[in-house]
């Protein structure tokens, strides 16, 4: 029998029952120690002396690996995960509705200065889908799950770096799927480059986009006690990110004192990779007369999105990512461990 950490009411309430199942067995001791020692009288006439107390040497061991625990945690986890139906089908019908509708807002995108704009929009908008879409249902899942490992750790059934990648393996796949889902439709109904080359490029670096956002919801979910909290600060966040991505602000003219935000933020690194990859090779249309951008290469100058390459994006977007998931691992372990444990 364990008590239950996931709320102050909770841990009062199984405390009550221990103390009443403690009272219990004390009375049932007490009873059953005065008929035997009544019996024990009455066979030899005589009180019995107590024996010497035995001392036992405890030692502790774990019994199982630490990849017999993270299979099974893994396995619980995917089986709860296809069970829910409804959190499964509202992915994939999120990434298909929206799809829709962004691709054929965008439809068939030409070469024509009008184009860059829209080109610029609909990159933006691959780069938003991996932030709110990805880290909200995941936080949800996320917090009902923490709170059954609180109470399963303070019975030292398992570690938590299982649970903790475990975790990360599991809503990575539904993430991941529900982003190819929804470029592959942007990408082909929009009409974006059609090149092999670039149609994959851009789903490696909105699988990686996706990577950070998981990362990111773990170290949410681990830092704060109540989903009340997580749900302010985590759009919080995405928000000033998004503010920051390169589209609604050029970087070039970020004040000096708040640009580290710009150059530790996920969503600018992967909307860099983007438009590097999509513009790289365009040649535009320009009316007679008129002033306006020749080829791609300048449109990536005046937006300030060639300072790196897309794979320095992809570097820099893996290292937010691993940073992510240890702050989280850490948070996790510290911050939202057992009161009556040390690690």
């Amino acid at each position: 029998m364990t008590l239950d950490y996931r709320s102050d009411a909770a841990l009062t309430e199984s405390k009550m029952r221990v103390a009443d199942l403690a009272y219990s067995f004390m009375q049932y001791k007490t009873q059953l120690a005065t008929e035997e020692y009544t019996k024990a009288v009455f066979l030899y006439g005589q009180d019995i002396a107590p024996k010497e107390k035995c001392s036992v040497a405890v030692t502790h061991q774990v019994q199982n690996s630490w990849m017999y625990e993270y299979k099974t945690l893994a396995r619980r986890d995917w089986l709860n995960l296809m069970r829910n139906v409804p959190f499964l089908a509202s992915q994939v019908v999120q990434s298909l509705a929206t799809a829709l509708i962004v691709g054929f807002m965008f439809f068939y995108l030409k070469h024509d200065s009008a184009s860059i704009q829209n080109r610029l929009g609909v990159l933006y908008i691959v780069a938003l889908n991996a932030t709110f879409p990805i880290v909200m249902p995941a936080l949800y899942a996320f917090f009902d799950e923490r709170d059954i490992m609180l109470r399963e750790r303070s019975a030292a059934v398992y570690r938590v770096t299982p649970f903790y990648i475990s975790k990360a393996t599991t809503f990575m796949p539904v993430a991941l799927t529900s982003s190819a889902v929804f470029i592959c439709g942007v990408y082909f109904i929009s009409h974006l480059t059609f090149s092999a080359g670039k149609f994959f490029a851009t789903l490696g670096v909105l699988s990686c986009l996706n990577i950070v956002s998981i990362s990111f919801m773990l170290m949410i979910g681990s830092a704060v006690r109540t989903m009340d909290v997580a749900f302010v600060i985590a759009p919080g966040i995405i928000t000033i990110e998004l503010l920051f991505g390169g589209l609604l602000a050029n970087p070039k003219t970020i004040p000096v004192a708040i640009k580290w935000i710009h150059w530790i933020n996920p969503v600018y690194y992967a909307y860099a990779a983007f438009v590097l990859n999509e513009f790289s090779d365009l040649q535009f249309t320009c009316s007679p007369g008129a002033v306006c951008y020749l080829d791609g290469m300048q449109v990536i100058e005046a937006y300030g999105m060639g300072r790196f390459t897309i794979g320095q994006d992809i570097a820099m977007l893996l290292a937010i990512a691993a940073a992510f998931y240890l702050v989280g691992y850490v948070l996790l372990r510290w911050r939202a461990k057992p009161k009556f444990t040390w690690i």
